[in-house]
């Protein structure tokens, strides 16, 4: 059976408007969230909060002291008390030029995890829906406590990860009934956990995936790529941040990147080829 992410490729790859950001279209796009992580790390510097690139962008930061060059997206991270904080007073600090979409937040979150968007441009992402929300953005991931118990982690983790795997089916589920799309196995699926809305599995998802010690020896990131028992490290590999150089800017990085960045992809130093890499199909582009 081919997975959900063959079946969306091939789709985009029938779709005739859809289409990855390349050349200067790229740079433009790249500039842009660039100039929205650094309006967050200065807020997040001016309060002591605590944030770092997270993913692929930190790859960048070390492979390339910048974007990855295909790469079309910026991602960072926060420890749960610090993102708490932000969350609190984004409309204060941040409200006057840009948008916080984010489980338990106003709003209907269109993810597990939250996106600041950019208001005055549109981004809109194939197999997104074409409203308000979809804006240029970069997306934060909450660095979570990790229970020290194996039987209590187990149980967390298994509880995360249902719930995440219910609010992405729905949200695929919602996005077919909404566009007359053809459903596949992963919406079918979602309809029949539909009983709850996308927007109301992950903001439970967001609530259960909490844990309040903050001396626990290890953290992990539930809502990034590898989800909940695949980013689990010790907590030195992520706190306290570490500095870094980012298309010339000075950026934060977790503690230790190389371990951070050999659990996510292994041997992180080779380029991989043009057919393995990363990518993202849109619909429009606007700046």
């Amino acid at each position: 059976m081919k997975s959900y992410k063959a079946v969306f490729d091939e789709q985009m790859k029938q779709n005739p408007n859809a289409r990855t950001v390349t050349g200067e279209e790229l740079l433009r796009l790249q500039k842009l969230l660039l100039e929205i992580y650094m309006d967050v790390q200065r807020v997040c510097d001016e309060n002591g909060w605590r944030c770092m690139l997270l993913g692929g962008s930190v790859l960048g930061a070390v492979r390339h002291q910048g974007f990855i060059p295909w790469d079309d997206d910026l991602d960072l991270m926060m420890p749960r008390d610090d993102y708490e904080a932000f969350k609190a007073r984004f409309r204060e600090l941040l409200g006057e030029k840009y948008i916080l979409n984010a489980p338990n937040y106003e709003g209907r979150p269109t993810n597990r995890f939250a996106k600041i968007l950019k208001k005055g441009t549109r981004f809109v992402e194939a197999g997104m829906p074409e409203d308000d929300r979809a804006c240029v953005k970069i997306d934060i991931f909450v660095l979570e406590n990790c229970p020290d118990g194996k039987i209590r982690r187990w149980m967390k983790g298994l509880h995360c990860t249902a719930l995440m795997f219910a609010g992405g089916h729905v949200l695929s589920y919602e996005f077919c009934r909404t566009t007359g799309q053809k459903l596949t196995n992963r919406e079918r699926i979602g309809r029949l956990l539909a009983f709850r809305t996308s927007e109301q599995w992950f903001d439970r998802y967001d609530r259960v995936c909490r844990w309040r010690d903050n001396r626990s020896r290890d953290m992990c990131i539930p809502s990034s790529r590898k989800h909940y028992f695949g980013e689990i490290l010790p907590r030195e590999v992520f706190l306290p941040a570490s500095a870094g150089e980012f298309s010339g800017e000075r950026i934060n990085l977790p503690a230790d990147p190389d371990s951070y960045l050999r659990n996510l992809y292994g041997n992180y130093m080779e380029i991989p080829p043009e057919e393995k890499r990363e990518k993202h199909y849109i619909l429009k582009a606007e700046f």
